[in-house]
């Protein structure tokens, strides 16, 4: 892609070849469009992408490798080299555990996390901070091949808990990103596979879509989009810097470990490729 003197951008035309071929992804939330060759990989149209959000830069990636996608927010950290660099760079990530979402003190302003659909669909946030990467990003990733989810926890005493899943996808949006996780083991207690609270067979719901099993709307009264069957509790409300606020229920809470009502100081959810886990990291 190349920028013309009126600032409009057009793909340049270049000759098939199936060694050299790509796919490439506008995003947020674009339609993917399927090119051939690396030439639109320019790094103008790179920085000015990267310079506006972690991922909302052109990315050009080979199209066996299929989830590489999800690594668009990787494109602005470092420096660029070739597309066989970048590819190998991808590898090696993919290796170690890819953060779908985090929550943590990073101070203010603090990122909002009672969002609308399309927001949770497309993910938002900071790479480096606190972020969701997206329903839709999570969704073909996980349906490409097997996918463990490990969910690590702190609270402001500094103990430390985690919960492991050997089995996690979400399906379509014309499934409402229903989660699908089996396997438990850890240390934090099976929150999300709870039968009357937890997240297990539940799709995600946002304050402007209610698709949980309740009366309430409980993404809009546990401020947050979450996976929601009978308001339960879940990762993505409000940072409260006390623990046992009266507001603490729309926090960040695990109810297996610190009950109903404490919010967390940190958390972490990570999915793996099933095939590259050798061992759990307890």
């Amino acid at each position: 892609m190349y920028e013309r003197s009126d600032g409009s951008q057009s793909v340049p035309r270049v000759k098939s070849s199936r060694a050299v071929a790509t796919k490439l992804y506008l995003v947020p939330g674009s339609v993917s469009e399927v090119s051939q060759g690396n030439q639109v990989n320019q790094p103008s149209v790179r920085r000015k992408r990267c310079a506006a959000f972690g991922w909302r830069e052109v990315h050009s990636i080979p199209v066996d490798l299929k989830y590489a996608v999800l690594l668009r927010q990787l494109s602005c950290i470092g420096r660029w080299g070739s597309l066989a660099e970048e590819t190998e760079r991808i590898k090696r990530h993919l290796a170690i555990n890819w953060v779908i979402q985090r929550r943590d003190d990073f101070g203010d302003p603090r990122e909002n996390f009672n969002r609308d659909w399309n927001d949770y669909k497309n993910g938002f946030g900071d790479p480096a901070k606190e972020f969701w990467l997206g329903n839709e990003n999570i969704y073909m990733l996980t349906n490409n091949e097997e996918y463990i989810l490990r969910v690590e926890l702190e609270d402001f005493e500094g103990n430390k808990r985690y919960a492991q899943y050997s089995h996690f996808k979400i399906y379509s949006e014309g499934d409402y990103y229903k989660l699908e996780i089996d396997g438990y083991e850890g240390t934090a207690g099976d929150s999300l596979n709870d039968p009357w609270y937890g997240s297990n067979n539940s799709p995600f719901s946002t304050y402007n879509r209610d698709n949980d099993r309740s009366s309430l709307n409980c993404a809009s009264m546990l401020k947050g989009g979450w996976w929601w069957k009978s308001c339960g509790r879940g990762l993505n409300g409000l940072y409260l810097n006390d623990p046992q606020d009266l507001t603490a229920r729309q926090g960040i809470v695990w109810f297996k470990w610190r009950g109903w009502d404490y919010t967390l100081k940190k958390s972490e959810m990570m999915i793996k490729p099933k095939g590259s886990v050798s061992s759990s990291n307890k």
